[in-house]
């Protein structure tokens, strides 16, 4: 029974090899054979590791779907024990992230609070410089053009801290 499947294989593969000299011609020398199966080889690896990272994301996604799905039950359980101890309905990511990046006016202030401390370093110095007697009427414009940004800094802070105080 073997027999006549093995004639059948061994007559197809020489009728091929047959239409295609190149390919007995590469097997039989020994430096195509070579990079043949250098190629080869390469080809095994890439498939090795492919199937490798699948079994990798099949054993990530099993470990998390767990997690995942029960994600809301640990959220309500975590809001109904804020709500029995009287906390705020924070949730520790909401109240991490308010803290990572404060409300937009607290650092407004702190913005023009250090303008007016630069402005205030800006008229130090200049007084310095025009004492030494170094001043020319072009640096004195644009130092003008600075000072009035900065009084406009000024008094865009007072008028926020006055907003946040009432």
């Amino acid at each position: 029974m073997n027999q006549p499947i093995e004639t059948a294989v061994s007559n197809y593969f020489s009728q091929w090899l047959g239409h295609h000299p190149y390919l007995v011609w590469s097997i039989s020398h020994p430096l195509p054979s070579f990079g043949l199966l250098i190629l080869l080889a390469f080809i095994v690896g890439g498939l090795i590791k492919a199937v490798g990272r699948v079994f990798e994301q099949i054993g990530l996604w099993v470990l998390k779907t767990p997690f995942k799905l029960l994600q809301p039950i640990f959220r309500r359980i975590w809001s109904s024990i804020a709500q029995t101890f009287g906390h705020n309905n924070l949730g520790s990511w909401q109240i991490a992230s308010h803290l990572a990046h404060p409300p937009l006016t607290e650092r407004r202030a702190q913005i023009l609070e250090r303008l007016q401390v630069l402005n205030r370093e800006q008229h130090l110095l200049l007084e310095e410089l025009s004492s030494l007697g170094a001043v020319n009427l072009e640096e004195t414009s644009q130092t003008h053009a600075r000072q009035t940004i900065c009084t406009i800094g000024h008094s865009v802070s007072e008028s926020l801290s006055q907003h946040t105080e009432i």
